[in-house]
């Protein structure tokens, strides 16, 4: 791919030519509208994408590459840029700017939070001692299907962190709801519903850590860059919010897949990593295993909520339009 090809008024053409890229679009637009963040922002991040993606194409996937590829590409592209190290090689001047926890609404944490993640990648946060107590007590137990451990208890159950590790991606961002959310969502099934987590497959079992407000983190609304690639997050919620609300709104999963009008789960927002010095003991919730799938049917897969989400910009040419006259 020739870079000096790639304008930025062609890389929205590619972006809008299939649904992974429409839904980060039309969360940009929303992001704007609703005073996020400014103008400059957004083409900030566009020039830099653009520049990564083109980069990407040339350098890691070169030649041709079939739509659906190309719109995997542009998503690890967005992904990489702001969660991630920049790959060796690409630029290194001038410096990229930080485009993760940017929305202007942020507030410290004053209330008890949760962060729901898959539990095979928290036994690997835990302290070792904790991991041994847990198996001799029969608690903590390995899946013979996926071989990897998972936390096998009814009830909650309190842990410690390895020291040094860091709950969250190092680079990205860590995403939280509030711990009553766990009082109506009694099944892995559920939580994964009313918080839109469509990327976890069946047979993942999640589980709940739940954060008190002494951990002093400095909670974000989530924008288009923090969810990065995330296929089913949505910056405008159904509800009307306040510029100022820290609180975002998921897109509930079973809601979407029956095309229900309103389709707002549970609150989420952002923060940043968090470094498990900092926390003590966390006290652990499991859900079990996911039991069915979402995110693969006609009326909930990607073309349907890229085609919601256009529907409420005007439409997808009205959407491309948009965005060009902001970022071209």
């Amino acid at each position: 791919m020739s870079r000096t090809r790639v304008t930025l008024e062609y890389f929205v053409e590619r972006l809008m030519a299939g649904p992974r890229g429409q839904i980060i679009v039309c969360n940009a637009l929303d992001g704007l509208y609703l005073e996020l963040f400014d103008r400059a922002f957004v083409r900030e991040v566009f020039h830099w994408w653009r520049a990564l993606f083109v980069w990407q194409r040339t350098n890691v996937h070169p030649g041709s590459v079939a739509p659906s590829k190309e719109q995997e590409v542009l998503a690890e592209s967005l992904h990489l840029l702001v969660h991630q190290d920049l790959p060796p090689g690409f630029r290194t001047e001038p410096a990229c700017p930080k485009f993760r926890l940017r929305a202007s609404s942020s507030s410290m944490m004053a209330d008890a939070c949760v962060h729901v993640m898959n539990a095979s990648r928290f036994v690997s946060l835990m302290a070792e001692q904790d991991r041994r107590r847990l198996a001799a007590d029969q608690l903590l137990s390995v899946s013979p299907e996926r071989h990897r451990d998972s936390i096998g208890v009814a009830t909650s159950v309190k842990v410690r962190l390895r020291a040094g590790c860091v709950l969250g991606p190092p680079r990205g961002v860590l995403w939280l709801t509030r711990a009553a959310t766990l009082d109506s969502a009694r099944t892995a099934d559920a939580l994964r519903d009313c918080l839109g987590l469509v990327h976890h497959s069946t047979r993942a079992t999640l589980l709940a850590i739940r954060l008190s407000d002494r951990s002093h983190a400095e909670m974000t609304r989530p924008a288009f860059t923090d969810a990065g690639g995330h296929r089913r997050f949505r910056a405008r919620a159904d509800a009307a919010l306040p510029t100022a609300e820290v609180w975002g709104r998921a897109v509930d999963l079973e809601r979407f897949a029956s095309e229900s009008t309103a389709v707002d789960g549970e609150v989420e927002s952002v923060t940043a990593p968090i470094h498990a010095d900092s926390l003590g003991p966390v006290e652990v919730t499991p859900f079990g295993p996911i039991t069915y799938s979402r995110g693969t049917g006609t009326t909930d897969d990607d073309e349907a909520f890229a085609k919601r989400l256009c529907s409420r910009l005007g439409g997808k040419e009205s959407v491309a339009y948009q965005v060009k006259e902001i970022v071209c």
